[in-house]
């Protein structure tokens, strides 16, 4: 099997850890983690919704999980 197959097939990341070198494949497709409408959130996730932006990979933009969607205490900050 050529590795350009396996590569874009499977999930390929490649970890510099100083001298060392770690490859990870992952098998699995990524997904979202489910939550319930009612969860329990922690306040300082409510904060974060509360701000006009976070950081997330060097980019700056308001916080808005697509799993939080539905939640009843966080829906009011999505558009529809």
């Amino acid at each position: 099997m050529p590795l350009l197959y396996v590569y874009t097939v499977l999930k390929v990341n490649l970890f510099n850890l100083g001298n060392s070198q770690i490859l990870w494949i992952s098998l699995w497709a990524e997904q979202l983690r489910p939550i319930k409408p009612a969860a329990i959130l922690h306040p300082s996730v409510i904060e974060r919704f509360m701000l006009l932006g976070v950081s997330h990979y060097g980019i700056r933009a308001p916080y808005r999980p697509e799993n939080l969607r539905t939640h009843e205490k966080v829906i009011q900050f999505y558009s529809s």
